[in-house]
């Protein structure tokens, strides 16, 4: 996976619905857990803002079949 998102313009993540509001409250409150040293609280935000683009990222590319060759060639 982390070679696709590298392969990804920095654009990429923006142009997907409703990934922006999920990045506007995962950005300021994964610094805001470090200062306070609450590092379960970082950690837990920061997987989930991984994971909530991970997730976004699988849709986007299963809507524009990706994996379609795969799956025709594999039955």
């Amino acid at each position: 996976m982390g070679s696709i998102v590298k392969q990804l313009p920095d654009r990429f993540f923006g142009d997907i619905e409703g990934h922006t509001e999920q990045t506007r409250h995962f950005h300021p409150a994964i610094p805001e857990a470090l200062r306070k040293r609450r590092a379960k609280t970082a950690t837990t935000l920061m997987r989930d803002h991984i994971m909530s683009g991970t997730n976004d990222l699988v849709a986007v590319l299963d809507e524009h079949g990706l994996w379609a060759e795969d799956a025709k060639s594999s039955a």
